[in-house]
């Protein structure tokens, strides 16, 4: 994650990595704006640089933030976004806050518009942060995953809840069974869950009278 290409091992090229200045967006960036965001990652490789350079073995430095673009390198909308993708790219996080008056004035910046400083947060040493991105990614798969599976095993039992309160509503109006009870209903279809082979359904007079208002109306 964290290649840093000819930036890091010799000058500032930010067109090396994909991430620095984006030629297809210089329309909506102006040449003073494209100066600043290339500004702006030198601080950030600087701060890459100090982070590499922390104690491996010492998991109470990380997460490790530090404010790294001052409000002087204002960054256009444009330019905060693909700053800010690279900084994400890398395994680390960009946090904007509005700068004080004070910060303001020390800019030297006289525009009307808000100005920002910018904190970037690095979650773990860069040389961990692959395997970092690999869990992240791994437990958002399993989340989702889960989800997934939750949403399915739902519509199923809706699907024999319906099935039931019409069967237990034509039993009823053909004289033959009883409702408001609870029943244990076999699957229509082979289920993915074995567990819903069996599944409780209760039927309550609500649904009765639901189902027969549906019925009536058609």
């Amino acid at each position: 994650m964290f290649s840093f290409g000819r930036s890091f091992y010799g000058g500032y090229d930010y067109f090396d990595d994909g991430y620095g200045p984006n030629r297809s967006g210089w329309a909506e960036k102006s040449e003073a704006a494209l100066r600043r965001e290339t500004q702006a990652n030198g601080k950030f490789d600087e701060f890459l640089k100090k982070c590499i350079a922390l104690d491996v073995n010492d998991k109470s430095i990380f997460p490790f933030t530090e404010e790294v673009v001052d409000a002087g390198v204002h960054l256009t909308e444009a330019c905060w976004k693909t700053f800010r993708k690279r900084v994400e790219n890398k395994g680390c996080k960009a946090k904007r806050r509005e700068a004080t008056p004070l910060e303001r004035h020390a800019s030297g910046d006289t525009r009307k518009g808000k100005l920002y400083v910018i904190s970037i947060t690095c979650p773990v040493h860069p040389s961990k942060a692959k395997e970092e991105k690999a869990k992240k990614e791994a437990a958002a798969a399993a989340k989702k995953r889960k989800a997934e599976e939750a949403a399915e095993r739902k519509a199923r039992i809706a699907a024999l809840h319906k099935d039931k309160v019409s069967e237990t509503y034509a039993s009823i109006v053909g004289g033959q069974g009883k409702g408001g009870d609870d029943h244990k209903t076999p699957a229509g279809k082979p289920k993915a869950d074995t567990m819903d082979s069996f599944v409780n359904v209760k039927v309550t007079a609500a649904d009765l009278l639901q189902h027969a208002s549906t019925v009536q109306s058609k």
